[in-house]
């Protein structure tokens, strides 16, 4: 592809070009990583609500915009950050897509879309471009995860036999995680029944019961189960292996691993235990793993992500 002219105009040594569409709370964590990192700068942002749009702006600098075509219009951007609510990604995705002033880089909070008709539009969308994008599932750029995944790989725990984990607050917001993370450490599921148990936080955003078959280990049942936020937020996982068990507890993460027991039968015993990268820590991770691919660098995270 021919890139448009204006994309050559920033000096590569200069700082990445950034905006920003919908300034709501992820906005703020998005914002706080850009100006911690020397590699990219803020110069616009866009919101329905123009008040919190230029509230956001004079937080964190850069040009207050009317909408996503507006800031496209009038920057040269190098990458834009979509984190609309849920609902409206795959509105702001189309008008990205279908802009000849095309970032080189999309950033996306999960999940891309909601409904299978906006799935299906996007793909074939994208079918057409060659706009790069990342989907941010935080676990993706968590060096504790990243740490997991070569474990689960090693072969050090053996097959996997099973997994139990239970989220809360509505499938779109967390469950999705779960399923993500799932596909980090063994590839691709299919989903073999899906139960309502009804809707908690959010209206719009159900908890369902779920269960995941693996296509590398199609033997091992895989249960999803959405519980109420409310009284307690659990967000716990449970992953059975041949050679010992992997317990992920919101931010704790624990290694249990078979040894010698009562009359050399084998038990499991606690082994090992490390926390997950903090938010901000995943959050620093993603925009180093966009900034070398805008520099022209291979990144295994970005690519998998």
């Amino acid at each position: 592809e021919i890139l448009p002219p204006y994309r050559f105009r920033r000096h590569m040594s200069t700082p990445f070009r950034t905006g920003i569409v919908g300034t709501g709370n992820f906005a703020h964590a998005h914002a706080e990583a850009i100006s911690l990192s020397s590699s990219f700068t803020l110069v616009g942002a866009c919101d329905i609500d123009s008040a919190r749009s230029k509230a956001f702006t004079a937080t964190y600098g850069g040009t207050s915009f009317a909408d996503v075509s507006d800031m496209l219009t009038n920057e040269a951007l190098d990458m834009v950050v979509v984190t609309t609510p849920d609902e409206s990604h795959a509105g702001v995705i189309k008008n990205i897509l279908t802009s000849d002033r095309r970032p080189k880089l999309l950033l996306v909070e999960k999940p891309l879309c909601t409904s299978p008709e906006d799935l299906k539009e996007l793909r074939a969308l994208f079918a057409k471009t060659t706009q790069a994008m990342v989907i941010d599932h935080s676990r993706r750029f968590s060096k504790s995860f990243d740490r997991l995944e070569k474990l689960i790989s090693s072969g050090d725990m053996g097959n996997l036999l099973s997994v139990r984990w239970k989220y809360y607050a509505g499938w779109m917001r967390n469950g999705v995680h779960v399923v993500d993370t799932l596909r980090m450490f063994f590839g691709e599921f299919t989903c073999e029944s899906a139960v309502l148990k009804g809707v908690d936080r959010y209206e719009h955003d159900p908890l369902l019961d779920v269960v995941l078959r693996s296509k590398k280990f199609p033997g091992a049942r895989t249960t999803l189960e959405g519980v109420p936020e409310h009284p307690y937020q659990i967000f716990e996982g449970e992953l059975f292996f041949s050679k010992g068990r992997i317990r992920i507890h919101h931010d704790d993460i624990f290694i249990d691993r078979l040894k010698p027991g009562y009359a050399d039968i084998p038990s499991l015993e606690f082994d090992e235990h490390f926390k997950a990268d903090a938010p901000a820590e995943t959050m620093k991770n993603l925009y180093e793993s966009c900034g070398a691919f805008l520099s022209g660098k291979a990144d295994q995270r970005l690519k998998t992500a």
